[in-house]
């Protein structure tokens, strides 16, 4: 299924109006952005988040508080929340408490992330594929000095991955922070093909060039992070 502004419109719509499946359907979106598509960055300096997916998640926790999807994927982007902010807290503390992190927020998402995995673990196994799973990996490392800027997107629908690759390429003006980002497919838990996405790009990618290999094994669920390497669902940054 194609993903445009018309879909995101039609999602925004009925999410807004209550639609629980809706919601969650737009923060499953949205949690493979930097900044929601609308969104200008001017909050953040250069390419970074602002979690757009949070407040549909929750909408969608609000109108189905059993919706374990919902649950996993929340937890995930909570988690995803902390290893950022401790990130900018090790490297510029001065930044992170402009922002207002602390130990004491960062806290509150680790509870509140651990008490949502604990619900969805008590949902039963029928909610949780055992794996081992199939996922895409978007990795793109730029340097500046002797910091390296770098940007995953980890994602388990070829359509998701391929519309949250041209949002961060818009973000970022480009291709990625590198000029040389690479797409790496894992089928049953192995990794299968690495595609530099460089060879494609001409303003936009030209996905009909791209040998994108569909997906086997189970589809990594939304919220999960890659079993052995704890790369979070979605889109992360950081700076190394």
């Amino acid at each position: 299924m194609t993903i445009d502004d018309e879909r995101l419109t039609r999602l925004r719509t009925a999410a807004t109006a209550g639609e629980a499946q809706a919601a969650f359907a737009l923060g499953r979106l949205l949690c493979l952005t930097a900044t929601g598509p609308a969104d200008a960055p001017e909050d953040i300096e250069g390419p970074g988040q602002s979690w757009p997916e949070e407040p549909w998640l929750r909408a969608a926790l609000d109108s189905r508080p059993g919706h374990v999807p919902a649950m996993t994927l929340l937890a995930g982007r909570l988690v995803q929340q902390i290893d950022f902010w401790q990130n900018m807290r090790e490297l510029n503390p001065e930044a992170a408490e402009a922002y207002g992190e602390d130990e004491t927020t960062l806290a509150r998402r680790r509870t509140e992330a651990d008490a949502l995995l604990a619900r969805a673990a008590a949902a039963g196994p029928e909610h949780h594929p055992a794996g081992p799973y199939g996922f895409y990996v978007l990795d793109d490392t730029g340097w500046s000095g002797s910091a390296a800027h770098g940007a995953t997107l980890v994602a388990s629908r070829p359509e998701e991955l391929r519309w949250a690759c041209d949002q961060w390429f818009s973000v970022v003006g480009g291709c990625g922070l590198s000029g040389a980002p690479t797409l790496t497919t894992y089928a049953h838990g192995e990794r299968t093909s690495v595609i530099h996405l460089a060879a494609h790009f001409d303003r936009t990618v030209d996905w009909d060039a791209v040998p994108l290999p569909p997906l086997t094994g189970e589809e990594l669920p939304a919220g999960l992070p890659v079993p052995g390497s704890g790369l979070p669902y979605g889109f992360a940054a950081r700076v190394d």
